[in-house]
């Protein structure tokens, strides 16, 4: 049924009753429908179960019409039922999806975001600290151990916790740290209620690195790094913000836009894939000089406002 041949009280799920005059009938696919049937599912009234006794048996009553409803509410489980199965198994292939992501990022983080160029400089720094400070030398080989045994050990997990996630990234940064010396100065807040929220894994490493890489690198002089992460009601923020260079100016399409922008498109594909569009991720420069990013993520089970 559609538009005005749809009777109101069908929407209510209420039986509707035909007269042999009413002009709903000449617009049904059966001919001599007497009664309409409302069958309910996913909360609202998704089809209609049409009723056409014939001219050669007599009127349905009370109980036919009780076992008709029942036909109708079995149909109306069973579409429920159709729908969950049919959720179940998107939200089963996207996730299988994420955990090819997972796994490809991990593997750019061993080979292209934690890339060559960035172990060659940690080396370099470490072969120059072994002559000036040996124990400054020693103790930045281990965090880049550190590095890449968090990438490995995590192969096989789609998320981590906040916690984990921002441990990883000092981790990281006490690498950058020592080759940028006194010219890099980071803050890192995390709100304890949502430390324990799960975030998918490696997702701010390629944030950080972007800032560091095109933000503060090429800026003279000192530069700032702001890592946070807070609650705003049924979702919480994490935020990645330099006061560095600033963004070039955008192409027109995501895939012809400054290599940094390459790192945040991954991070929003993944994003998209694991929570559809109840996550977001932006990119825009800030008041004072530099960039922000901010990623906005959906809680676990903290209902909307």
């Amino acid at each position: 049924l559609g538009g005005a041949a749809q009777p109101a009280e069908i929407l209510n799920g209420e039986i509707v009753e035909l007269d042999r005059r009413d002009p709903v009938r000449e617009r049904l696919p059966l001919p001599n429908v007497e009664f309409l049937i409302p069958v309910v599912a996913a909360g609202g009234v998704t089809h209609v179960l049409l009723v056409a006794s014939g001219t050669s048996r007599p009127a349905l009553v009370t109980n036919d019409l009780n076992f008709l409803t029942g036909v109708a509410t079995q149909c109306g489980n069973r579409f429920d039922a159709l729908r969950v199965e049919r959720e179940t198994i998107e939200r089963r292939s996207r996730e299988a999806v994420l955990l090819q992501q997972v796994a490809e990022a991990e593997l750019r983080a061993l080979r292209s975001q934690i890339n060559p160029h960035f172990l060659f400089n940690s080396l370099n720094t470490i072969a120059d600290l072994i002559v000036r400070n040996p124990p400054r030398a020693e103790e930045m080989t281990l965090r880049l151990a550190s590095v890449f045994r968090h990438v490995l050990a995590n192969s096989s997990r789609a998320l981590v916790s906040v916690r984990d996630e921002i441990d990883f990234v000092r981790t990281y940064l006490h690498i950058e740290e020592a080759r940028f010396g006194d010219r890099l100065q980071v803050e890192i807040t995390v709100d304890p209620d949502v430390a324990d929220e799960q975030v998918p894994s490696l997702i701010l490493q390629p944030l950080v690195e972007n800032a560091l890489k095109h933000g503060l690198a090429p800026k003279p002089g000192p530069g700032h790094l702001w890592i946070s992460v807070s609650a705003d009601g049924d979702r919480f923020r994490l935020i990645v913000a330099d006061d560095g260079m600033g963004l070039r100016e955008p192409s027109e399409e995501m895939n012809q836009q400054p290599s940094e922008c390459l790192g945040l498109k991954n991070v929003a594909d993944r994003l998209r894939t694991l929570y559809q569009d109840r996550a977001s991720v932006t990119m825009e420069a800030r008041e004072t000089g530099g960039c922000r990013v901010t990623l906005v993520l959906p809680r676990r089970g903290v209902k909307p406002a």
